[in-house]
């Protein structure tokens, strides 16, 4: 998820985007038989101040209006009231649930917002493992511990996140991706750099094309032969950013039917989610692709006809998850997310955690046979 105005390093986690787009009606106009077309050049990394910069894809009429749409709404919403996010109590019954190996079982996005507290990330990192296989960070440096470290301790593969937006180089966030895979490469699914920078124009895709290369050389030049690099751009971006793709060992996609366009979206968002993978698959080919984020919030404001609660998102998680036990997904896809962060705004934002913000989960569901039961 994203917003346009640059997080603060302590807050890496972005609002979700606030257009909701007709993704139906943008395939149609995208030719997705269009071939991939490679970069020629070297691994090195581009010397920004002598690149070219590609300029971004200008903003349509269409886009344009959607976006009035949406601003308007949320300034509705906003007048109607905030809704209050409940808490679990502090002495709940805390249940171990058993996950199975396979590889296409769900990992979790984990908000390192509290990370920089000492025994945060163990703690979060020992329940995540209570139901999902692995994690997915945004950033990674200035935390309490490596995030790597503390997936690596608790058998829990990790995509590693290096965040880049704007003018941020993202270079302590590399140092910490290479020296997380020197001593855990096994751990790492692949360290991603960047988070949705197309979709918020942070960056042009030369640019997400120059990290990328400078993330390769530095594990080149660290010793580090067996760990891959990608990168996390909404599907709609990796329609058009076919350079970036053919940098990347691995594509990683944010879709959310929760802001879709289409009636689809609202009626039954696993099919919107499955068209819109689909699509990205069918480009770039199953084995390249990685579903990074896809959720639906448990509370908060409705958003054009999407409205958050606890029976749509258990269901839209349930759903997920035999998605996932069918194939799809990816290697290790990630739900959004860990738990709820509750200085998010608008109030959904606060709100798509499968814990509550306090780190108890919101109701039973185990990664490898869904949704089990009431709230936990």
């Amino acid at each position: 998820m994203s917003t346009i105005e640059l997080a603060s390093p302590s807050r890496e986690v972005p609002a979700t985007p606030t257009v909701s787009v007709d993704f139906y009606a943008v395939t149609e106009a995208v030719d997705l038989d269009a071939p991939i077309i490679a970069e020629d050049g070297t691994q090195d990394a581009i010397d920004q101040s002598t690149q070219v910069q590609s300029p971004l894809p200008p903003l349509g009429n269409k886009r344009r209006a959607l976006i009035a749409m949406a601003t308007a709404l949320l300034v509705v919403g906003s007048a109607i009231g905030a809704v209050l996010m409940a808490t679990r109590p502090s002495d709940e019954v805390t249940h171990d649930v058993s996950v199975g190996a396979s590889a296409n079982n769900l990992g979790v996005c984990y908000d390192t917002f509290e990370a920089s507290i000492p025994g945060k990330l163990d703690e979060h990192f020992r329940r995540i493992k209570e139901r999902f296989v692995g994690v997915r960070t945004f950033t990674l440096a200035g935390k309490a511990r490596n995030p790597i470290d503390v997936a690596a301790e608790n058998n829990l593969s990790i995509y590693a996140g290096v965040w880049v937006k704007g003018n941020l180089d993202g270079l302590a966030d590399m140092q910490a991706a290479l020296d997380g895979a020197r001593r855990h490469p096994q751990a790492i699914k692949a360290i991603m750099v960047g988070n949705e920078e197309l979709q918020d124009q942070t960056n042009t895709e030369d640019q997400l094309i120059a990290k990328v290369r400078q993330m390769k050389q530095m594990l080149k030049a660290g010793g580090v032969t067996n760990v891959k690099v990608g990168s996390v751009q909404t599907d709609g971006s990796w329609l058009w950013a076919r350079k970036l793709a053919a940098e990347c060992d691995v594509v990683g996609v944010n879709i959310y039917p929760f802001f879709g366009g289409s009636p689809v979206s609202i009626s039954n968002p696993i099919q919107d989610l499955a068209y819109r993978y689909n699509n990205i698959t069918d480009r770039y080919g199953k084995g390249k692709v990685v579903l990074t984020e896809t959720g639906w919030p448990t509370g908060g404001q409705p958003f054009n006809g999407h409205v958050p609660g606890i029976p749509m998102a258990k269901k839209y998680l349930n759903d997920v998850i035999q998605w996932v036990k069918q194939g799809n997904g990816g290697d290790m896809p990630t739900y959004f997310m860990f738990h709820d962060n509750v200085n998010k705004n608008p109030s959904f934002e606060k709100a798509f955690g499968v814990a509550w913000a306090n780190a108890y989960w919101k109701f039973q569901f185990n990664t490898t046979t869904g949704v089990t039961g009431d709230e936990a």
